[in-house]
This record gives C-alpha cells, structure tokens and sequence, in this order.
C-alpha cells in the first residue's frame, strides 16, 4: 500500500489549536472551582486568601484567548487554507458522507468508511461548526451574560464596555430566558465540550492506529499521509 504526504493545517491553524486547548483546559479547571470551591482559609486576613478572585481572574483571561481564537477559527471556517465550509455543501452529499463515516465508527468496517482522498472528511468538518464555532459561542454569549449584571462605567476599563457586556446579556436573555437558564446553559454547554474533547481525543488515537495515516502528526507538523488512489 502506497502513501502520498498532504498538507492539512498551516502554522497558524496549529497554534491556533494549541491556544484554544490552553485555554479550554484553563477555563474548566477554574470554572469547577468556581461553581464547587474547596479552598478555604479561616485563619489570617481576608486579603490574603483571594483564591475565588485569582480563580475567576484566569477564567475571565481564558474565556479572553477563546473569545480571540473563535474570532480567528470563524476566519479560517471560511477562507482557511482548508476552509471547512468546503466539506460541508453541499449540503446532501456532504451529510450522507458524514453519516457514513460515523457508521464506519460503529461498524469498524473498513468498507463503510466513505472515500475522502486528501480532504478532510464531512463529519469532521461538521464537528468543527458545532462545537469548535456554535456551542463555544453559546459558553462564550451565557459567560459574559452572567458576568453582565456586574459591570458598570465605574468597574470596567474598557470603553464602552458597559454597554458590550449588556448587549451580549441581551442576547443570552433573548435565547435562554432568565440568569438562571443562562447559567445553566453555561454549565452544559461546557459539560458538552468536555465530552467533545474526550470523543475528538479518543477517535484521532483510533484513527492513528486502525488507519495508520498520521492523523495525530497532523497538529503538530500540519501532515498527514493518504492512500494513493489506484
């Protein structure tokens, strides 16, 4: 069996992803502290023992890096050196090829599995709209909505900010109803993608083996290797 080399993620991909693992894993971290604290100093000073306050300084810095690289994976869905909205219209074919392949996933048929070549397949890409841009969006629009209630003028830096952070409350009130529906969507939303990562984890290892095609190598070198077609 002969392979061809293909390129699949430039520089700026890579470190975009490795950017966003960072942060992802920064902003869950601190985000189970925050809803469940186990950290608790009675004896000193109160303003020695600002851990809640250090906790949500780096959740709020996270949730800043993921704001920036959503921004910047919304540019590479579309005008990427693979912009994955190729492999997702059009829309009939592209969807039955996603089906197929996820069936190829329970089945471990080798047959099952639909002939890409040297483009990332349609489930893949459709992963990449759901829970890379729209449910990191929807943690994006309920975290800052929560944090809204707290911002005036007089507590913010950024100009205007007030205002942001209003806007964004509005449009979280205007999906999810009330703060507390909001803050639930926050919360399974998250739980969501942590469960993505785990699956997105486990499958690239299970393609490394059973496809012997370099998936993993792919985030760090940009590579990947595909069967020359006969």
């Amino acid at each position: 069996m002969s392979y061809e080399r293909v390129y699949r993620m430039n520089l700026i991909m890579r470190i975009n992803h490795w950017l966003m693992v960072i942060a992802f894993v920064a902003c869950a971290i601190t985000g189970f502290y925050i809803a469940h604290p186990f950290l608790v100093f009675e004896t000193g000073e109160i303003i020695d023992s600002y851990v809640m306050g250090y906790v949500r300084l780096i959740h709020y810095l996270g949730a800043i890096f993921l704001d920036v690289i959503l921004i910047v994976w919304l540019y590479l869905f579309f005008f990427g050196h693979h912009a994955y909205f190729k492999f997702i219209f059009p829309f009939k074919p592209r969807l039955k090829e996603a089906l197929q392949m996820l069936k190829h996933y329970f089945t471990l048929k080798p047959e099952d599995r639909p002939e890409t070549g040297d483009r990332m397949d349609a489930l893949n890409a459709w992963g990449f709209l759901l829970f890379i841009i729209l449910f990191k969006a929807l943690m994006l629009i309920t975290g800052f909505a929560m944090l809204s209630p707290q911002i005036t003028s007089a507590n913010t830096a950024i100009p205007g900010g007030q205002y942001v952070f209003s806007g964004i409350g509005a449009i979280a009130y205007l999906l999810f109803g009330d703060l507390a529906t909001i803050r639930l969507a926050h919360h399974v939303m998250a739980w969501i993608l942590i469960v993505f990562v785990i699956v997105h984890v486990y499958l690239e290892v299970w393609r490394e083996a059973i496809w012997k095609e370099g998936d993993m190598s792919i985030v760090f070198s940009g590579y990947k290797f595909v069967r020359k077609k006969k």
